[in-house]
């Protein structure tokens, strides 16, 4: 079950830090049984979602709306209209919308076709698929995550 953010109007900004619900600190990474917790828990940030700052959650993510700052979630699924300017700290990534002037920490890695990524990305696995377009560096590293700065 996806629980969805409300928005009061249409492309409202969300400033600061938007959401913050039973994350770990900033340079702590959730433990595997934290993982496994937040495994069952999803949210949706819907296309009406703009938001200016960090998000820091222990849930999987769908975003369809806009990030110009950092997200850290144990999963990141980025939708076709969904857009990231920024870092993005996650166990799993899979973006079919855009990455832009940013760096992404994920162990795996999955670009879809019709996505844009221009970013720093390092990765343990990492999947292009064919019709992605990557523009940047890629590292490949047995722990991405460990190489976050603060």
């Amino acid at each position: 079950m996806l629980d969805r953010v409300p928005a009061v109007a249409r492309r409202r900004r969300v400033r600061k830090s938007a959401v913050m619900a039973e994350s770990p600190a900033r340079n702590q990474h959730p433990s595997p049984s934290a993982e496994a917790a937040g495994a069952g828990r999803s949210l949706l940030l819907g296309s009406e979602v703009d938001v200016a700052g960090s998000i820091y959650i222990d849930a999987r993510v769908r975003l369809e709306g806009t990030i110009d700052g950092e997200i850290r979630c144990t999963e990141l699924e980025i939708a076709r209209q969904g857009r990231v300017r920024g870092g993005i700290v996650a166990e799993r990534v899979v973006i079919y919308g855009t990455v832009a002037e940013g760096s992404i920490y994920a162990n795996v890695l999955v670009l879809k076709p019709g996505c844009s990524v221009e970013a720093e990305i390092f990765h343990e696995h990492l999947q292009l698929d064919q019709g992605s377009y990557f523009d940047g560096k890629s590292r490949r590293v047995n722990d991405p995550t460990a190489l976050v700065p603060d």
